[in-house]
């Protein structure tokens, strides 16, 4: 029997095929594009070989993942090719039972440039995939397909000697069973590319030895390429290049700098070329255009004017998708020190689609008490903008109040039976969030052509590409505010609000919708800025756009919480709240999930249950502030009565101690549906979102703003999870909910904010799904567990 190893090649999909098929040799082509059916039954078929196998490139890592599994199990040798992002997500899907004792990983820069295997060494099967009813085909023994070296996508030319980089040194791995990979000694591979900062006194000058003057003008050269020994950036990841959209030549990239210590202005923006190989470079040619300069003619640095203070430095990718941020120190007296404080690059399997981002804002806290916030428009601009903390909280809790006194008058619920309200009371509440709503949008921007071109950037997007635009929100690791963002509104307001004329659209898709179906664009923008302004649900950025606050964490993000199907729900309870509406939500929640998911009530059984993970863990309970340590800030609880309560230091010390609470494999999205568990303001020193995601290794976080009823928690939560579970992203999923509760005249679907990849989806769900296919027909009370409560008293949890 052929040794059943598992060897993984890493690299660019197709960029090596003629050497992997000349080193390995092959009996197979999988085109993994195919459904999971397939691949399962070309593994069942591939089970009489024993011979290698090689599959190009997963766009279904649960799918491939289960495929290496049957074939190990039969004893094939498996050879796949994947990109180091790719293989990071299908390897903790691999089944423990079924991994061989070692795993080769190898870099496909490493393989050697040889002339190929010729005729007689092509695979002696081709799989096309499902397109043939899911039988074998193709040109058969000794005959290499031309669709092979095209590509799958026909978009990337056969490799060649004449093309490639050249030989490097083989990089191998052995991976024991459930160990990390051990480097081995020499240098680190010369693909690794890194942010370098070093500092000058002068241009092609020596780096800075001594301590920096006060008065003196120094340069910080930023560059692209090895890890230069003389770079203070302390510790920095790799930079993704290796993750960044395909091209045949390399990529446009913008370095903007910000802060107190640049020596002229408040900004400075310049262009930058990554090429596929090698160290990057600055030159004359247009931005976004071929290369037609000389070598002599380019610059390796991008050469930033600085004083003593501080400075930051943002990577984009299309002038909009923020790649990485650094702060560089330099301090009067003392020695420069740099950081990465924030990446988009780590465990991100496919860049691609944060690169279909429509725009970026970047938000990092300053030791000196200012949050600074970049906003990449899309259109390759960026708007630099500053809040003390003392403000942006405050603007952050009148969006808060202006929810909580939606909802309640003192204690009583302002909703009726179906969680609505007549049309003259949603109306008063969609005017009085839109005045507090523009006040935020002004402050943070007070440039009038800034707003303008990025609410009209937002806009044309989404009209152009016949979706909602996606807002990518980063929040450095170094700031402590999390702003409710889906509160913004982008529309002129003039005062109280009182002369604003409601949009046909307050209509249309509110409490007189006709349809479940919600356009990406107001039909009626065109006349929002007549007359003294309208109100129209279209200027809150929750229910215009996408939102994204994509967590800033070691364990990388996920479009995807796990494999193989069907998605997994864990709820924990408070059963304090039990009665009638938890026994119909508790039946509504089995409807959408398929099965009745297991409850615990208790911390310690909680904990227990989640050791192996889950796709969704759902968490209903109280959220109460409790006393921090003595003469400190208040923090957070999860409250769950009798039962015990969470606080964020026990989550993190969870996934230290035995029974560990450290996902891997099913990395759930945790959903915190108790009061104000999202929320972070100066006085709150420690957030679950950091504890569940950056400790435990959750995929992402859905909190809740502010106090909410019973009821409401309830209603909101079946509405999002039936959208996830019908194949919606978190992003969709949630702004499909906030429309279909605005339909029955209730602005309480802003209350929620996610802290994830817009597109993590559940196992099982098919890309592409939309809310509006979860949440069409029926008020918001009447979901599969049975109809709301007739009565309008609700409190507050």
């Amino acid at each position: 029997m052929t040794d059943p190893r598992l060897i993984v090649v890493l690299g660019p999909p197709m960029a090596r095929l003629r050497e992997l098929l000349g080193r390995y040799g092959s009996a197979y082509w999988l085109d993994t594009h195919g459904e999971a059916a397939v691949l399962r039954a070309v593994a069942e078929a591939t089970r009489g070989d024993r011979e290698a196998v090689i599959a190009f490139p997963p766009d279904r890592p649960g799918a491939v993942a289960e495929m290496i599994g049957a074939l190990l199990a039969g004893g094939v040798r498996v050879v796949v090719g994947l990109t180091s992002e790719a293989w990071a997500e299908v390897r903790p899907m691999l089944p423990a039972g079924r991994w061989p004792r070692h795993v080769e990983v190898v870099r496909v820069a490493a393989l050697p440039i040889g002339p190929g295997p010729g005729p007689g060494a092509a695979p002696t099967k081709f799989w096309a995939g499902p397109d043939d009813d899911n039988a074998p085909s193709g040109p058969g023994p000794g005959a290499v397909p031309p669709e092979i070296w095209a590509g799958l996508d026909g978009d990337e030319e056969p490799s060649s000697p004449a093309n490639l980089p050249p030989p490097l040194r083989i990089r191998e791995e052995r991976i024991a069973l459930g160990v990390e990979p051990e480097e081995r000694p020499g240098p680190p591979p010369v693909d690794r590319r890194h942010v370098n900062v070093v500092v000058a006194g002068k241009p092609g000058g020596a780096p800075l030895s001594g301590p920096l003057a006060r008065d003196a003008t120094y340069l910080a050269r930023l560059s692209i390429g090895p890890l230069a020994a003389d770079s203070v950036v302390v510790d920095p990841p790799d930079f993704p290049h290796e993750h960044l959209p395909r091209s045949p030549a390399g990529w446009w990239l913008t370095v903007l700098a910000t802060g107190d210590a640049l020596a002229y202005g408040d900004q400075f923006a310049e262009a930058y070329f990554l090429p596929r190989v090698g160290s990057g470079y600055r030159c004359g040619c247009p931005p976004g255009t071929e290369h037609h300069c000389r070598p002599a003619e380019r610059s390796p640095t991008v050469d930033v004017p600085v004083r003593t203070g501080t400075l930051h430095l943002s990577v984009y990718l299309a002038g909009r998708v923020l790649v990485q941020a650094l702060t560089v120190d330099l301090p009067a007296g003392g020695r420069p020190a740099g950081r990465v404080v924030w990446s988009l690059d780590v465990g991100v399997a496919d860049l691609d689609r944060h690169a279909r981002r429509s725009a970026s804002v970047y938000e990092a806290g300053g030791p000196d008490g200012r949050h600074r916030l970049v906003v990449g428009d899309g259109a390759g601009e960026q708007v630099r903008f500053e809040l003390g903390e003392a403000q942006a909280a405050s603007l952050a809790r009148r969006l808060r109040t202006g929810l909580y006194e939606a909802q309640f008058d003192g204690r009583r619920s302002r909703f009726d039976g179906t969680l609505g309200k007549p049309d003259g009371a949603y109306l008063a509440d969609l005017r009085a969030l839109a005045v507090a709503g523009a006040e935020a949008y002004r402050t943070m921007l007070t440039d009038p052509d800034a707003r303008d071109r990025l609410s009209g950037w937002l806009a044309a997007d989404a009209a152009r590409r016949g979706r909602p635009a996606v807002v990518q929100l980063a929040r450095a690791a170094n700031t402590r505010l999390a702003f409710p963002w889906q509160l913004v509104y982008d529309l002129p307001v003039i005062g109280d609000g009182a002369g604003l004329t409601p949009c046909p659209s307050v209509w249309a898709f509110g409490p007189h919708r006709t349809t479940a179906e919600v356009p990406p664009v107001c039909p009626h923008a065109d006349a929002h800025l007549d007359g003294d302004g309208q109100l129209c649900p279209y200027g809150f950025w929750g229910l215009a756009h996408v939102l994204e606050v994509p967590p800033f964490t070691a364990a990388g993000l996920v479009a995807v919480t796990g494999d193989p199907p069907p998605a997994t729900l864990a709820v924990g309870f408070n059963a304090d709240l039990s009665g009638p509406e938890w026994e119909r939500h508790r039946a509504a929640l089995a409807a959408i999930a398929g099965a009745r998911p297991a409850v615990t009530t208790t911390v310690d059984a909680l904990r227990t249950a989640l050791v192996p993970g889950a796709d969704v863990v759902y968490l209903l309970c109280h959220g109460i502030r409790a006393a921090g340590v003595p003469g400190g800030p208040p923090t957070v609880l999860l409250d769950f009565g009798g039962g015990g309560r969470i606080a964020p230091g026990d989550v993190d010390a969870w996934a230290r101690l035995t029974p560990r609470v450290r996902w891997s494999a099913r990395r759930p999205l945790v959903v915190l549906n108790g009061c104000f568990t999202g929320e972070v303001l100066p006085d709150t020193t420690v957030e679950f979102v950091a504890a569940f995601v950056g400790q435990a290794g959750a995929a992402g976080v859905l909190a809740t703003e502010v106090t909410v009823e019973m009821r409401l928690a309830t209603r909101a939560m079946e509405l999002f999870l039936a959208a996830l579970w019908r194949g919606a992203g978190v992003g969709e999923a949630l702004r499909a909910a906030r429309w279909e509760l605005l339909r029955h005249g209730n602005v309480l679907g802003l209350a929620y904010s996610p802290y994830c990849d817009a597109d993590l989806r559940v196992p099982g769900a098919a890309p592409g799904g939309t809310g509006s296919e979860a949440t069409d027909g029926g008020p918001a009370g009447a979901t599969p567990g049975g109809p709301a409560p007739s009565t309008r008293e609700g409190s507050p949890r």
